[in-house]
């Protein structure tokens, strides 16, 4: 097993994965969220500070390709795209991959892990995991997963200058009456 923990620092972690797959390595290392440069961007000023742990076991399939499968996960923040309040983002994101040798080796690699081309020995690690993270983020962020955002009405309203809006009251159901009909409680003369 090989584990490390850099420091928040930009640490430029580079891994062998053909290396750590003749090996049958788990891999664990928790690193800072700027080794990660499209995810920091997307996230924004928010993201600073954030941490990404990879738990990821290397091997080799039974055509003797490198492999890895493990768990992803980002611990950070983002801007809710509502009401735009910096609020906590924790996600995992699942990875399956196979490191084939070239673009027409990937064309043709039919298996049940993501096949991804890697340039040269050793990579960094957001060119081996990157993409599966950034598929894993909210295609908009918000703090709330109800709709509408109850912090972006409020919002509106003060960019508006108007109160907040009321919540609407509780309509009767026009139906209620025909409900008692089928109950057997008929109406009364």
């Amino acid at each position: 097993m090989i584990a490390r923990l850099f420091p928040r620092g930009h640490a430029n972690v580079v891994i062998e994965p053909y290396r750590l797959a003749r090996e049958d390595a788990h891999y664990t290392v928790q690193v800072s969220l700027s080794d990660f440069p499209r995810i920091a961007q997307a996230l924004g000023s928010e993201g600073e500070g954030g941490l990404v742990a990879v738990d990821v076991r290397f091997f080799r399939d039974e055509e003797g390709r490198a492999c890895a499968e493990g768990t992803l996960t980002l611990q950070g923040c983002q801007r809710c795209a509502n009401c735009e309040r910096e609020e906590a983002l924790a996600l995992t994101a699942d990875v399956a991959l196979v490191v084939v040798r070239d673009e027409a080796a990937q064309a043709l690699y039919a298996g049940v892990r993501e096949p991804i081309t890697l340039e040269g020995k050793k990579v960094p690690l957001a060119e081996m995991f990157e993409d599966d993270l950034l598929l894993a983020l909210p295609e908009r962020p918000c703090a709330v997963r109800e709709a509408p955002c109850p912090h972006a009405q409020a919002r509106w309203a003060a960019v508006q200058g108007q109160a907040a809006p009321e919540p609407a009251p509780k309509r009767e159901n026009p139906f209620a009456a025909l409900a008692q009909l089928k109950g057997g409680q008929g109406p009364k003369d």
